[in-house]
């Protein structure tokens, strides 16, 4: 599913609140009661609650973090309802792959339907390898247990196309196999530049790219069939996450510039409660 997220992903540049919407919203909060009854009462329509609060962050208007849960869930619910349907036509199970980045806000409400994560990840290609997203989201993945499709978005895509960075692309193909993740085939990856508008990164010739194809193809015994080593857990607390209270980014950096070898482990990620303990 390219697109999983729907009108979700237009909350935070206003939001829909469509007739289905808020009829669903407040089905939503008979199941999902606010922890005041208070509140509830207050509450009578999500559209003139927000409106009348318009000059607050949207974040911060009355019932925004159970309206967005609400759109998360029922975008959710649409893509464990498309799986059924294609498994129920094939007769028979049926990976599925989400366009969702392992580290998105929205992870806990597709888990159990998704299959694999085929991802555009934050590669921050103009700052270089060091700079990128792209190893949060592996140690994501190994973390749920999803196997990880990637490539980078389409400002990477021009960046490399703009000045030809081979050797970035080489890399990124390398790390994201190193680490047991796949990186999109590089060849036609959808770029768009603020003055070229959308088109497609290729490589000059394709032996820019193919020696760590090459390489791979001739080495796999160093890879396949191997797990990863970790000296160190990072604990990874969900919820903090959810509400932009983690940086995360910055550990895993420390970590990757020390050679350190670490593993994600997650806490409070849906029923999900670690102990110490389980960590030994």
């Amino acid at each position: 599913i390219d697109d999983p997220l729907g009108t979700a992903a237009s909350f935070w540049s206003g939001g829909c609140y469509c007739e289905h919407c808020v009829e669903g919203f407040r089905k939503y909060l008979k199941d999902n009661p606010p922890a005041s009854s208070d509140e509830l009462k207050n509450m009578t329509d999500i559209r003139v609650l927000h409106h009348d609060h318009g000059d607050q962050e949207l974040k911060n208007r009355p019932f925004a973090k159970q309206y967005y849960k609400y759109q998360l869930s029922a975008a959710s619910k649409l893509a464990a309802e498309l799986k059924q349907i294609a498994v129920k036509e094939r007769g028979k199970s049926i990976p599925l792959g989400i366009n969702l980045a392992p580290y998105h806000r929205s992870v806990p409400y597709y888990i159990d339907s998704l299959d694999f994560f085929t991802s555009e990840i934050k590669l921050n290609a103009a700052d270089g390898l060091e700079k990128s997203n792209s190893l949060l989201a592996l140690k994501l993945s190994e973390a749920l247990n999803r196997p990880l499709v990637l490539m980078g978005r389409g400002r990477d895509h021009a960046y490399i196309q703009t000045h030809q960075s081979s050797g970035l692309v080489r890399a990124w193909v390398g790390e994201a196999y190193a680490n047991g993740a796949f990186f999109s085939a590089p060849y036609r990856l959808w770029a768009l530049h603020p003055e070229k508008g959308q088109h497609h990164y290729r490589p000059v010739f394709p032996s820019e790219v193919s020696s760590v194809f090459d390489f791979i193809k001739s080495n796999s015994r160093l890879f396949d069939d191997h797990a990863g080593v970790a000296n160190v857990a990072l604990i990874y607390q969900w919820p903090a996450l959810l509400d932009d209270e983690i940086d995360i980014e910055t550990v895993i950096a420390a970590l990757a510039d020390r050679n350190i070898m670490f593993r994600i482990e997650l806490a409070g990620f849906g029923k999900k409660e670690l102990a110490l303990k389980q960590l030994k």
